[in-house]
């Protein structure tokens, strides 16, 4: 009789089987972002419209444009965690992005929060998400992805390591204490709780 090959079932899996969860259609998660992002000024539900046709599989992120009339601050208070506002603490001027992307509005595709990147140096973050054939994220797309689902950070803190604060820093997203926050970081050290936010591709209109 032949040895069978042993398999490992983890804890989410073991969860899973006791509370098995009906994932969202793809329409119907977009639908959950637009709802997310319009009534804050964000987007508009004719942005949509164009992407409905061909929608990815799996977790993908609505990014509409960046609304004229909406500094940094602003923005980053959009992000709300038990009703507690965001708070900026970068210069708006400072903020570089590294990865070229379609203009917006655009479909983040294969989207992954950090959460498989946990305890992995910044360095070692940028340097293996490119030969994935996968994207860093972008200050702003954090911000957009923690704004629909703020839940995130309570989970762990995200690293944007496509853009670039000032010359060598990495913005991220994180809770101080109970309070979202976005500020930038050069401490090359491998933390649990951060990991590197990234997507397969982007896909214009």
């Amino acid at each position: 009789m032949a040895k069978t090959q042993m398999v490992t079932v983890s804890n989410e899996q073991y969860r899973g089987l006791q509370c098995p969860v009906a994932l969202p259609k793809p329409n119907e998660l977009l639908d959950f972002e637009i709802e997310q992002l319009t009534p804050k000024g964000l987007a508009t539900y004719a942005q949509v419209d164009s992407f409905r046709k061909d929608l990815p599989s799996g977790l993908f992120l609505f990014v509409p444009p960046w609304p004229e009339e909406m500094d940094l601050n602003h923005l980053v208070s959009l992000i709300e965690v038990d009703g507690k506002p965001g708070v900026n603490y970068l210069d708006e001027q400072c903020l570089v992005d590294e990865i070229k992307v379609p203009p917006p509005p655009y479909i983040a595709e294969y989207v992954e929060d950090g959460a498989n990147r946990l305890n992995t140096r910044l360095s070692v973050s940028r340097t293996n998400i490119l030969p994935e054939h996968r994207s860093p994220g972008l200050t702003y797309e954090g911000i957009v992805h923690c704004i629909i689902f703020p839940e995130v950070l309570k989970h762990h803190s995200i690293d944007l390591v496509g853009s670039r604060y000032e010359t060598e820093y990495r913005p991220g997203l994180y809770l101080l204490g109970s309070v979202p926050g976005l500020n930038a970081f050069w401490v090359d050290l491998a933390d649990p709780e951060w990991g590197a936010w990234s997507c397969g591709s982007r896909r214009g209109v």
